[in-house]
Parts: C-alpha cells; structure tokens; sequence
C-alpha cells in the first residue's frame, strides 16, 4: 500500500461501530490520507477510507511496510495487537497518538477496583489467538530489553485483571503514546492516573472534536427564542444492552419503571417525552415507548437540546453542550455514582435525581443560571475547553503536521 500522494498517511485505529465519532476525520479526509485498522473489515463502514485488519498480520513490522504510516492515532492502547503496533511504530520512529473520545471519570481506577471486587468488571476471558499473540512478541527488538520483563507480565495480568486496572498496574513504555491529544487538563486525569505521568508535556489540549459541529449550531442558537409548540422534555439516555454494567444494576424492569414515571410526569405538564437513545442500543428490547414517548436515534441534537424545556440525562458526554446552552441540567442518580456527575452539581450546573425516587417537585427545582459566574467558566475550561467548534481543525493541523 504505497504513500504516493503528498497527503500526510494517518493509520487510524478507531471504532468503527459509532458514526458518531467519525465526524472530525470525514472533515479532514480531503488533507489527510486515512487508512483504518479495527476489528474485520467492514462491509458498509461509515466512512471512505480504506481498511486493514490485524488478524492479516502476524507481525507490526509487516503492517507497516504495506500502510507507510506518517503517524498512527490510537483509540486506546490497551491490547495486545495495539500494543504491538505502538511499539513497532516508535522503534521505527513513527509518532504515536491516543485520542480522547468522551468524558473521562477522572474516578474511574478507584471505581473498577470496587467493581472488582464486587465481581462485576469483566476481566479478559478465553484463550488468546495465537496470532495475536505473536503479533505481540514480534515487535520486540533488542533495543526493547529494558522492557521485556513488563511486557511478558503484562499478558498475564492482562487476563487476570479488568482491563484499566490491568494497565495501571504495569506501565511501560511500549503501551505509552508519543503523544496524548486530549479535551482539557481536567479530562486528561484519568490517563495521567493510569499512566503514572508526571508532566503535561506529552499532552496537547485541542477540545472537543466530536462537539464542533453542535457547538457551531448551538452558538448560532443564542438570542434565538425556543418553539413553544409541541413541547417536551429531552432525555440523553444509556444503552439499555445487557452487557452494559450500568444496564445490569439497574436491570430492565427498573429501567422501564423509571420511563414510566418520567412519561407520566411529563404528561401532567402537557410535555412530550423525547428520548435519545444511545447509538449503542438504538435496538435494544428494552427501550420503552408509550403514546406519550418519541423514541429518537438520528437527530439535531443543537435543536432537540435549544427547543426543550428541560434536558435530563445519566452521564452522557452531550450533558455538556446541553448545559452549555441551557445552564443547566438534570442529572438522573442510579446508585452508580460518577464523579462526573457529583463535580457538575458541585458546580451548581446540574441538579441530580433518585432514579427511582422521584415526582413533580423534583423536576420544577429550578437553578439559577449564571453563565458570567466563575463556576460556569470552571465547567467551561474542564469539559468543554474551547467553545469554538473549531477542535477538528487544530486536530488537522496536528495530524497534517502543519
């Protein structure tokens, strides 16, 4: 697979399954050459780039050659096929990079560990393919002897721990970026955490790519008078699929109890109930409709959000544009608590509810909204850095080399 365009040649390990998070490369596809490396190769990807797949190689070095990669951009570097190639490409001098795709708990190490131990936090199951395996162990060089002893301890571990813990509790260069390209410093905790890093200086701080084109739409919004007609409120929903562990506490019957009395408070204020589903579980059998109940999979979301009279939401990542625009938001509490959430209501930007304890009182208290506060600007500066909608074009610059 020769590089003979002049475009920059960005091997992209990125997650094919969510349309929703290819937005910034499909903006950039006409400067940067993308070739994409997942699981197998998909028959109808979202996207027009070219494929490769790691169960056709046995060994990085051969990856590479076929690719000729300029710089490689990692989902995560948390398994072994993308371990290998991280090492492969940095004993070769090909810069590495992880990129954030979401809002991290910045609690997220302490709260596996306690999942765990409650035995709910999966750990790695079944024989490894030999492939994979080999794929692995071939990327080891001579010069990598330092690191051999932590990179043979990490495939037992691997198999033994939940997967973040697994990571924190060996850390080595062969499984570490070039470099990070992350929302804010605030997001970046997690991985300073599980990484053991000392300094920001591996760190480039660019927003939030997958936020530009509602942050766009959302700022051309303001001073825009909401439509009164049909009104509802909006729910940013989770995926209601089995092998989500939130899905599994709360279990089906909960969750459809809690629909229920969410439709019915709606109703009572003359509101429709717009639910947006995760990708996800756009699908699932659990997700519940009544007559009162608009189910909603592609959308606006800067308009669903600008014309609700009030949002609500678990943890999703799309609470931040919500409360940007709106000042505020509803929380919805599960018993699964996030530090996400608790820092936004310390913020006095959300207000949290008891899923399963709520009625009318609790949705009319009210939050005094102040976006010239120095808390907003605190929310501002952690999740959402710049308010530009320009974070595609700084990652273009980086990954164009410009």
């Amino acid at each position: 697979m020769s590089n003979s365009k002049k475009k920059p040649r960005v091997l992209l390990n990125w997650d094919t399954t969510r349309k929703d998070l290819w937005e910034p490369f499909l903006a950039m596809k006409d400067e940067v050459d993308f070739v994409v490396i997942w699981g197998a190769i998909d028959e109808n990807p979202w996207h027009p780039f070219p494929q490769v797949s790691f169960a056709d190689y046995k060994s990085p070095y051969k990856l590479l050659d076929d690719v000729q990669p300029d710089r490689i951009l990692f989902f995560n570097i948390n398994a072994f096929t993308h371990i290998g190639l991280n090492l492969a490409a940095k004993n070769r001098g090909i810069p590495t990079y992880i990129m954030h795709h979401a809002i991290f708990h910045s609690d997220l190490i302490e709260r596996n560990r306690e999942k765990e131990k409650e035995g709910v936090e999966s750990k790695a199951e079944g024989s490894v393919n030999p492939n994979t395996v080999q794929f692995y162990l071939s990327a080891l060089r001579p010069k990598n002897i330092l690191q051999v002893r932590k990179y043979l301890w990490f495939m037992w571990l691997r198999r033994r721990r939940e997967r973040t813990l697994a990571l924190e509790k060996c850390v080595f260069d062969g499984r570490l970026p070039t470099r990070y390209i992350n929302l804010s410093p605030h997001n970046a905790i997690l991985n300073i955490k599980v990484d053991h890093i000392k300094k920001l200086d591996k760190f480039i701080f660019i927003g939030h790519p997958f936020f530009d084109s509602i942050l766009q739409s959302l700022n051309n919004q303001v001073g825009k008078v909401a439509l009164k007609e049909d009104p509802y409120y909006l729910l940013i929903d989770f995926p209601n699929d089995e092998n989500v562990v939130i899905f599994r506490k709360m279990g089906a019957e909960r969750k459809r109890k809690f629909y229920q009395n969410l439709s019915t408070l709606a109703r009572k204020k003359g509101r429709r109930l717009k639910i947006k589903l995760h990708p996800r579980g756009y699908f699932s059998e659990h997700n519940y409709q009544d007559d009162n109940i608009d189910l909603i999979r592609e959308a606006d979301m800067a308009a669903l959000i600008h014309h609700a009279d009030k949002v609500l939401s678990f943890f999703s990542t799309l609470i931040v544009p919500a409360i940007y625009h709106k000042g505020y938001c509803h929380i919805i509490y599960t018993g699964d608590d996030r530090k996400f959430q608790d820092e936004l209501v310390e913020l006095g930007v959300a207000t949290k509810l008891d899923a399963y304890d709520f009625d009318e009182s609790d949705l009319e208290k009210g939050l005094e909204v102040n976006k010239e506060s120095e808390n907003f600007r605190i929310f501002i500066e952690r999740y959402l850095y710049y308010t530009d909608g320009k974070a595609s074009q700084r990652l273009k610059e980086l990954l164009a080399g410009q």
